[in-house]
């Protein structure tokens, strides 16, 4: 009561005042608390409710992203976040992106119709064929029947690409003698947006797999966790780079000993950090073992890797663990002094 004396003395300006008048002032403040609270109450739920449908809207957005993401369809993810734009991240083409993802289909699957293709990319098939018309008059796909495959335009930027590409230039004769000189499949490796890329490779006389490793060459992979090639390279790039590579790619498993635990991957990438030297013990496929050197320039950023790959039965421990890795070591020091010096003969 005497919140509500105080009130009346500032309302009537005396210490008392009849009872009458005291009663209305003190119903008045009490419906006005009421439906202040009412009003607060309305607010709060309100604003819970926003909170509640952004957060619900925020994780289908990541669900949905995930989804895309391990079927290799991710778009624009850091253009549009939770349907924000997000300033920080540079602008790309949506038509780009959508040729690009149709010529990635079209490759994955070695040729396709308008109407297969146009289910793969969730467009009609009219829109498909515009952007198959226009693909082809530039001769980056070509037709055959009803169905289109790849076209010549492809190879030659392909060509040009690797012809100038300093790492080839630096690395082919090498790769070639070490597999005259082991006889096994030597493999010069890049990385582009956390994917395994053939730059080049030899097969020496003794080399297994063949068949299986022309087919690597010709399809990009996301199994750098996998490979000792694919191990150098990450070794040779930040924690925080390396993350997002798994958060994007994922550590698929491909045998039973393929690494899948990001933090005992973070434990190898130390030790290879540590020798220099990358082993893929059956990591990728059951029966195969590879050891994998990064090639760094003069600043020590990586440029890629070099491996060489073959059976368990030709790979004794002394020979994997110690023998090979020192027969890298040198082909690498003499890529990187080629680099370094811009000495190319091949």
């Amino acid at each position: 009561m005497h919140r509500v004396e105080r009130i009346l003395q500032s309302v009537t300006g005396t210490s008392g005042g009849s009872r009458e008048e005291g009663n209305i002032i003190i119903i008045s403040y009490m419906s006005f608390l009421y439906e202040f609270d009412i009003i607060r109450r309305a607010f709060s739920s309100r604003r819970s409710l926003i909170r509640a449908i952004e957060s619900r809207r925020s994780r289908l957005h990541r669900k949905e992203t995930m989804a895309r993401r391990r079927h290799g369809r991710v778009r624009n993810d850091k253009w549009l976040r939770d349907g924000v734009a997000d300033m920080s991240a540079p602008r790309r083409l949506q038509t780009l992106e959508n040729a690009t993802e149709m010529i990635d289909h079209i490759r994955a699957a070695d040729g396709l119709a308008v109407t297969e293709l146009a289910e793969r990319v969730e467009m009609s098939p009219g829109t498909v064929h515009t952007y198959l018309s226009t693909l082809k008059a530039q001769g980056y796909i070509e037709q055959r029947g009803s169905e289109y495959r790849l076209g010549p335009t492809l190879l030659t930027h392909g060509e040009y690409y690797r012809n100038k590409n300093l790492l080839f230039r630096a690395g082919k004769k090498e790769v070639e003698q070490l597999a005259t000189d082991t006889g096994e499949c030597i493999h010069l490796i890049i990385e582009h947006n956390g994917e395994v890329i053939t730059l080049y490779d030899e097969f020496g006389t003794k080399a297994v797999g063949t068949k299986y490793h022309t087919h690597w060459r010709e399809e990009p992979k996301s199994y750098l966790h996998c490979i000792s090639a694919g191990k150098a390279i990450l070794a040779g790039m930040s924690d925080k780079e390396v993350w997002e590579i798994i958060e994007t790619k994922g550590l698929e498993r491909q045998t039973p000993n393929t690494i899948t635990d990001p933090e005992e991957l973070f434990d190898e990438l130390d030790r290879i950090r540590e020798t220099g030297v990358a082993w893929n013990d059956e990591e990728e496929v059951v029966g195969i073992r590879a050891v994998g050197v990064a090639i760094t320039d003069a600043d020590g950023e990586v440029l890629g890797a070099i491996s060489l790959t073959a059976p368990t039965s030709r790979m004794a421990e002394d020979y994997f663990r110690e023998e090979l890795p020192q027969k890298l070591k040198k082909a690498v020091n003499i890529i990187e002094v080629k680099i370094e010096t811009n000495d190319f003969h091949y």
